[in-house]
């Protein structure tokens, strides 16, 4: 008999403070947590992770340079939902674009956050997506 696959949400979030809060929600919710914050630390992530993993991106503080992760989980089949500041429509608009599965602004409730991410898992089980597919 295997193991069940590990769930778990990769956290692309700059600020240490919001990556805590938001590791502690999701393990407390039953998922396994890893950060990163440049393209060779997900680089590495999607490698090694087994399961099924999705992504949570909070662009704040990244500028230009949270494009190019997303379009890493793009490309890698990772469902990914982004964190947007009310007043940034571009940033929603962008996030789009790279193919996230949805864009919440902050602030966000975190049962109604959990509920998206497990949906998510629910889909990436479902259609077989995988962090190691690179």
């Amino acid at each position: 008999m295997t193991a069940p696959a590990t769930r778990g949400v990769i956290l692309i979030v700059r600020q240490p403070g919001n990556a805590r809060v938001l590791a502690a929600a999701t393990e407390e919710a039953g998922m396994d947590a890893a950060r990163a914050s440049t393209a060779g630390e997900l680089q590495t992530l999607l490698v090694q992770q087994d399961g099924h993993w999705v992504a949570l991106v909070d662009p704040s503080g990244f500028g230009e340079a949270v494009w190019p992760l997303c379009q890493q989980l793009r490309d890698c089949r990772v469902p990914f939902v982004v964190l947007s500041a009310s007043q940034d429509c571009d940033a929603g608009n962008r996030s789009l674009q790279y193919g996230a599965a949805s864009v919440l602004q902050k602030p966000v409730a975190k049962a109604a956050l959990l509920k998206l991410l497990q949906s998510l898992h629910t889909g990436a089980t479902t259609e077989g997506t995988h962090g190691r597919e690179v």
